[in-house]
């Protein structure tokens, strides 16, 4: 896996940003994918809550998927994994076997995300 530092963990661009119950959540872009096996194609609209308890959850409602850490950085690292894993986990079943909501975050995830070309042979 690539070594990130933590200043190059994300390219932010802000849209809004609201407060509710302590809880600081923004709108941003997914931008660093976090992955020797694959890389991204597009930036991943993201919301980013960012809680008093320094827990920080990144949520891409879009996709149905989301992840946490104690940290920006590691919510960042862990939902880079998370896209990866499912990816890699939907991309193995029947897809006839594969519910509706499934079967399109497939599609999303695949519009995303693509091999790197010494992974192609890999699945």
């Amino acid at each position: 896996m690539p070594r990130i530092e933590k200043d190059q963990i994300s390219k932010v661009s802000k849209k809004t940003e609201t407060v509710e119950d302590e809880c600081i959540t923004s709108n941003e872009h997914f931008e660093l994918l976090i992955s020797d096996k694959y890389k991204l194609l597009k930036p991943i609209p993201v919301q980013v809550h960012r809680y008093p308890d320094s827990v920080v959850v990144i949520d891409s409602p879009e996709l149905n998927l989301y992840a946490q850490g104690d940290t920006e950085y590691l919510a960042r690292m862990s939902f880079s994994e998370i896209l990866i894993e499912q990816l890699d986990f939907l991309s193995k079943q029947e897809k006839s076997k594969l519910g509706r909501a499934l079967q399109i975050q497939l599609v999303m995830l695949g519009d995303i995300l693509v091999k790197t070309p010494a992974n192609f042979g890999a699945l």
